[in-house]
Formats: structure tokens, C-alpha cells, sequence
């Protein structure tokens, strides 16, 4: 069975699925970074994804090509393994990978993904799917909706606290 075709000429209408918090998972937040999310992206700290997509931000065009070098760190679980998956090699191998290449050509590119500057550049909080789609499709550009440092108190939550993933 083929994988299905990309969708690049109609928008779907679909929000898709959400992904999981990065760190929601970490045991003690206290401990030296671990993961290399923490190290090379400066993401070492908890967010609620309702309240960051509920924040009074600037939603604006970004340029893919600035976005890009996301798609080839390994956000995503591959079975068992944690953040073993990169968003590029879903583009390459639909087939083995159906559940995330359905799930980014399904993706609605109306809603914008959500950045935050961080260690100067942008980093994708919520929306690698959407990124991944817009990639795939060629796109010069997306919406996202930025924060930077200073706006980490509207999103953020304790570690104890339920990540709120709908």
C-alpha cells in the first residue's frame, strides 16, 4: 500500500494530533541537563501547551528555510524509543513511518506553529507536523506564533503539574 499523496494544493481543515511536552517526562527538573533538547536548544523548562497557544503573541510569516535545521533533530519517539525520530526521515520514508507522514500532510498550515527564541535562534514548541508539511511542500513560508525568554511565565508550569495535552 502507497502512502497517501501529499495534500499541498487544498487545506484540510484538520488540527491533527498534539505532540507530547519534551521534558514532561523528566523526572527531576533539578538535574543537569540531560537530553539534547536541554543542551543544544536551551528548552529546560515545562510548558502547558493550552496556555501557550492561549498567549497574547505575535503570530507572523517565518521563512521555512530558517526553521529548517529542526527537521533533522529527533523530536519524535520511534516505538519504544524516546526522541529517536527525526521529522525528515518521515518525509523520506512514508511508508515505515505512516502515523507521522499522515499526520504532517494532514496538518492545517492556517494554524500557526509556536516558536521561541531562544540561544539565538527559533526553536518549535508545538507545530514540527506543520513545519514538516509546509517542508514537504515547499513552502517559503509559515505562521508562527513567537515568544522569546521573558514570555516563558505565560506558559510555563511546575513539573508536578499535568502538561494539559488535550
Amino acid at each position: 500500500m502507497s502512502a497517501s499523496p501529499l495534500p499541498c494544493k487544498r487545506r484540510l481543515g484538520y488540527r491533527g494530533a498534539l505532540s507530547v511536552s519534551i521534558l514532561g517526562t523528566m523526572a527531576d527538573p533539578q538535574a543537569p541537563p540531560t537530553t539534547w533538547m536541554q543542551t543544544d536548544l536551551g528548552l529546560t523548562f515545562f510548558w502547558d501547551v493550552r496556555q501557550l497557544w492561549a498567549a497574547d503573541l505575535p503570530v507572523v510569516p517565518m521563512q521555512v528555510r530558517e526553521l529548517e535545521w529542526l527537521l533533522d533533530r529527533p523530536f519524535w519517539n520511534e516505538g519504544p524509543r524516546n526522541l529517536a525520530l527525526r521529522p525528515r526521515d518521515v518525509a523520506a520514508n512514508p511508508e515505515r513511518y505512516r502515523a507521522d507522514y499522515e499526520r504532517a500532510t494532514a496538518a492545517d498550515l492556517t494554524c500557526p506553529i509556536n516558536v521561541i527564541h531562544l540561544r539565538g535562534r527559533w526553536v518549535a514548541m508545538d507545530g514540527l507536523h506543520r513545519l514538516l508539511k509546509a517542508w514537504m511542500c515547499a513552502h517559503e513560508t509559515i505562521l508562527a506564533k513567537q515568544a522569546h525568554e521573558q514570555h516563558i511565565p505565560l506558559f510555563s508550569r511546575k513539573p508536578t503539574d499535568p502538561s494539559n495535552h488535550p
